[in-house]
């Protein structure tokens, strides 16, 4: 039965322990979540080859509206998966392939991408503080089934309040991605279902719900 998370000090935040745990975690439940990582990909590079084969700029812009809501979609079956684990469940991947109230998670994705975005235009560091403030929108959203807006400002209520652990947490979020990448891609197999599931660690941290052990 999960217990509920205690920081490692009273009143703190852990980024190593929820690396820690991502780790554990995604060691137990390899086979599934890289199943899970392999679909979202493909799944993206076929809607992006079959827009490219048509030589209409109008097909090409649906098909690129297409290759985006299928990645939200598949994302949001990343997200789901790394609840799944946080709550002492296997994740399915065929959970990835859920429509349901995608809506509201295509919202957030939109409404989070510009936020970041114009952020990152502005010198870089404005758009990781925003990334560092609302970047746990979609675990919220899935989680708590809120539309996007309302899920963008729960990612807000908690990490403002808890701002410099949550900025660390993004730096070493990106950090362990690049290592991945850096590994002829192939790593990323194994740092992105990872990193999701310390996010839902860190997630669960900040609003103090239960964790499985």
């Amino acid at each position: 039965m999960a217990t509920p998370y205690q920081p490692s000090t009273p009143g703190g935040l852990s980024v190593g322990a929820a690396f820690s745990y991502g780790w554990a975690k995604f060691s137990q439940n390899a086979g599934p979540m890289i199943i899970v990582t392999l679909l979202v990909w493909a799944a993206g590079i076929v809607v992006n080859i079959i827009g490219r084969a048509f030589d209409s700029v109008v097909l090409q812009l649906v098909f690129s509206v297409i290759a985006f809501i299928v990645s939200q979609v598949m994302t949001r079956g990343l997200v789901r998966s790394a609840l799944t684990v946080v709550n002492g469940g296997t994740p399915e991947p065929g959970s990835v392939f859920s429509f349901d109230n995608i809506g509201p998670f295509l919202v957030g994705a939109i409404l989070y991408g510009l936020l970041v975005g114009v952020g990152l235009v502005l010198c870089i560091i404005p758009g990781l503080i925003l990334g560092a403030l609302f970047g746990f929108w979609s675990f919220a959203c899935v989680e708590q089934d809120l539309d996007g807006v309302s899920a963008l400002k729960r990612s807000l209520e908690l990490a403002r309040s808890n701002f410099g652990s949550a900025f660390l947490f993004g730096l070493a979020y990106i950090g362990v991605n690049i290592v991945g990448a850096l590994l002829c891609g192939i790593g990323l197999l194994v740092t992105i279902p990872l990193s999701y599931i310390a996010a839902a660690h860190f997630y669960r941290q900040l609003s103090g719900s239960p964790v499985a052990p």
